[in-house]
């Protein structure tokens, strides 16, 4: 279970830094 949880909030984590990234370059594209 330790292993499962630390892979699900690495997905989590990844999910999250690419959805910041997105916005990020979105934002530079629009301005």
């Amino acid at each position: 279970m330790g292993t499962d949880g630390v892979s699900r909030l690495e997905n989590i984590c990844s999910n999250l830094g690419h959805s910041i990234t997105m916005r990020m370059i979105t934002k530079r594209n629009l301005f």
